[in-house]
This record gives C-alpha cells, structure tokens and sequence, in this order.
C-alpha cells in the first residue's frame, strides 16, 4: 500500500505541473537572466539579447495563464495541487495576469532609467514575481513561509545598490526587519504544528475556531502567524520598514513593490479569510475578524497621519500605501466572498500607483527635485509629466471619474453592508476612518498637483541626465 501511496503523490506531482507553467517559465527566465549576467561581463554586447528574450518570455508566461486555466464549461473553482501545499482558483489566473503585467511595465521602465538592460536587477524583479505567484497559490504555512522568504531576500536586494550608501543601508534594515518578522512567524508556526500536526490552512481554522484557546492567546497567536503577510502589505504594526525602503530605491522599484508584493499578501489573506469562512458565526472566529479590522483600521490612520507630514515625495507615497494597503484589508475583513470590488481596487490603485511614481521619476530625472517644494511650477515648464502625475493622484484619492473612484466606492459599500448586518462598533468605526482616509487623501495626494501648476517659479535647472536624454 505504501508504494500505490507514493506512485499517487508522483503523479499527482506530475499533473500539478501542468497548471504550473507561468511560475516554471518564470523560474526559466530567472536563471536565464542569472546566466546572461555571467556571460555579459565577458561579451557585455549580450545583456540586450538576453534582456528581448525575458521580455518574450514575460509573454510566453501571460500566455500561458490563459491555457493553464480549467474551461469555462468545467466550473471548477479550486484546484488542489502538489498534494495540498498549493491550489489554483481564479483569483491565482487574475493575479496572475496583473503581476505580470507590471513587471513587464517595470522592466521596460528601468530600461529606459538606465539606458541599458541590468540583468542583476531584472533576476532581481523575476524573483520577487515568483516568490509572489507561490505566495498566492500557498494552501500550507510552509509553502508560505518559503515564500516569503524569497520575497524579502528578493526585495532587500532589489533595494539594494552597491554605489548608494543610502540604499545600501535602507537594504540592510529591511533585511533585519524581514529576518525578524519571519522568525517570529516561524515560531507561530511551530505552535500550530503542535496543536494539530498539521500546517495546512484548515488546521490553522481549526486553531482560530478552537473554544479551548483563550482569548488572549488567540489574539498573540493570530498576530504572530499572520506577522509575515502583514509585514509585506506594511500593515500596522509592520509597517516602519516603508518610509526608508521606499526613499532610498529609485522610484521604478518602488512602483514595483508597492504593488505586486503588496497584493500578492491582500490575495493570501483573502485565501485565509475564505478557508475561515465555513466557520463564521463562532465566537473565536468573531474575535479574530474583530482582529483584524481593528489592525486595518489603525492601518488607515497611521498611514494617513503620517503622510499628512511629508514634504519628501516618496515618503508621502510610502505612507500613502500604507493607508491604501489597509483599504485593501477593509475589503478582505469586510466580505472575502464577495471581492469583486477588492479586485477591481486592487487593479485601479496598481494603475494609479505606477503612473504616479513614474511620473515622478521622470520630473526628477529632468529637475533633481525630489521635495515636494521643488516642484513648484515644474508643471508649467514640463506639461506633460505634471498631466500625468495629476490625473494618477486623482484616481489615487478616488476622484470621479477615475477607475480609483469606482473601486473606493465599491469597497465602502461592502464595508457598511458589513457593518449594518453585524451591529459591531468595530465594523462601524473602520467604515467612518475609511471614509475619513478619502477626505485626508485630498490634502496630501493633491499637495503635488498643487505645487506643480497652481504656484509659478522659476525654469528650473536640467540635470545631467536629462540633458543627455533631451
């Protein structure tokens, strides 16, 4: 019997692979790229073929999202794979296809920053895009644990330059920070191993919705298990590696993790939530939701608060995100069923958040500005740019007629249902901060629309790269 047991997991491990093929392409390209570094130093003429054939291999992988997902006329909705440590479901094919999306975006953009194809940094954009597919397909606490794993080693040295002493130490505290949170993850871990021998994500329900587990243990238990996905959203209270990371990287890295490892952990903790779902109405499974919108209602406030104080460009962002981060969570805690309007925010602030960014990049590249005081009338000697950045900080607070607009209003709509049917204060009070982050938003979003066209300066000076450019 031991033998028909292993000969099944064999082919079940066969099989699953068929549904793997974007991550095996993706993982292909990583050590393509890796390869093509080695042999550029030699011919280095051969970063720019290598750099085209990640691109079409980019392609390769959004294809084949579309065949590794079961028909239509099939209506399967979960797919176990690899004897239960992954599982495919449309929410894997949609982040699939998003995720791909912008690091093809943001491969194109450093390309364009650097005037050359740097392989290092592109295996490092490839991994951080694998370790989040794997993040969102995890069905087991080691599957994500290891995933995270590579997405904080991924992210550290995406950070990383060995010619910027500031982002060399940005670097370096992310990687203390991420090792740290992931070995007190670690240890949550462990704990539910020996509660029920088991790791998978139906063990983890049946801790949460334990009567014998005391309240408070609950609490530091739940905390400390989802420390690892709350530390790479930058929720409260993970969220203190943000304002250094996010100012030291150039802001095509930043675009990048603001949005793919961002949503590759609302994705997991929306996994989480509908694992728990069957048990809704426990009073442990109230206390943990309870839990969890506290921790995103003092997300919203947090980044808000702080972002209201920035006068760096970048460090608003990253506060900003911060805040966006925890609307996101309000949309999981709300209703993990119904995520239509999640997704479709999810999309939206992806958009917002990449355009903003660049646009900045590009101001800063003609200006060397990077205080939002500098730049005060850049918008009227650089039109375009400026355009671009006020239509991004628009659907960013949520403005008619934006995309930003639509998936705010859809993610309020779901939390008051939420709070109406519940009668909970908690509920109650996330619905009235997040409408309250939409209002601060104005202030510190439209700060920069305002410097640029409603103030005038002086022409400022061109940098040296933006005369090479020009």
């Amino acid at each position: 019997m031991a033998y028909l047991y292993t000969l099944y997991q064999a082919i079940d491990n066969l099989n699953s692979l068929q549904k793997l093929w974007p991550e095996i392409i993706i993982a292909g390209l990583l050590v393509f790229a890796i390869v093509g570094e080695s042999a550029s130093r030699s011919i280095p003429s051969i970063a720019s073929g290598v750099g085209a054939i990640i691109w079409l291999g980019l392609i390769a992988a959004g294809g084949s999202t579309y065949w590794s997902m079961p028909s239509l006329a099939s209506g399967i909705q979960e797919q176990v794979l690899f004897n239960g440590l992954l599982a495919w479901t449309p929410l894997v094919t949609f982040f699939r296809f998003v995720s791909i999306s912008a690091a093809g975006l943001t491969l194109w953009a450093m390309r364009i920053q650097e005037g050359a194809v740097s392989l290092v940094r592109w295996a490092f954009v490839l991994s951080t895009l694998l370790a989040a597919h794997l993040l969102v397909m995890a069905t087991h606490w080691l599957m994500v644990h290891l995933s995270l794993g590579l997405l904080s080693l991924a992210t550290a040295l995406l950070i990383y330059s060995p010619h910027s002493a500031v982002r060399s130490i940005a670097s370096l505290q992310y990687l203390l920070y991420s090792t740290a949170v992931l070995a007190l993850m670690l240890w949550s871990v462990s704990f539910l191993y020996g509660f029920g021998h088991d790791l998978s994500f139906a063990a983890w329900t049946a801790v949460v919705t334990h009567s014998a587990v005391a309240s408070s243990w609950l609490y530091v238990g739940v905390l400390c298990l989802l420390s690892g996905v709350l530390f790479t959203v930058a929720a409260f209270p993970y969220h203190f590696w943000v304002s250094d990371a996010y100012a030291a990287a150039p802001p095509t890295a930043v675009a990048y993790l603001a949005t793919v490892p961002k949503l590759a952990g609302i994705a997991c903790l929306l996994r989480l939530c509908v694992s728990m779902s069957p048990s809704v109405g426990s009073p442990s499974m109230l206390q943990a939701q309870h839990l969890m919108a506290f921790i995103t209602l003092v997300t919203i406030v947090v980044g808000n608060v702080k972002a209201l104080a920035q006068r760096e460009a970048l460090r608003l962002m990253a506060y900003a995100a911060v805040s966006q981060g925890g609307l996101l969570m309000a949309g999981v805690v709300a209703c993990p069923a119904d995520c239509v309007g999640l997704l479709y925010y999810g999309v939206a602030y992806s958009i917002g958040s990449f355009a903003a960014l660049l646009s900045m990049q590009w101001l800063t590249q003609l200006t060397g500005q990077q205080l939002i005081s500098g730049y005060v009338g850049v918008g009227r000697q650089f039109p375009l740019p400026g355009i671009c950045l006020v239509v991004a900080m628009i659907s960013l607070v949520g403005l008619p007629p934006t995309p930003g607009f639509i998936g705010k209003f859809l993610i309020l709509c779901t939390l008051w249902e939420k709070a109406v049917h519940s009668q909970s204060p908690v509920f109650g009070s996330l619905f009235v901060v997040s409408m309250l982050s939409t209002v601060a938003s104005l202030y510190y979003y439209l700060k920069i629309p305002y410097s640029l066209f409603s103030q005038s300066a002086a022409p400022p000076t061109l940098t040296l790269s933006a005369r090479h450019k020009m």
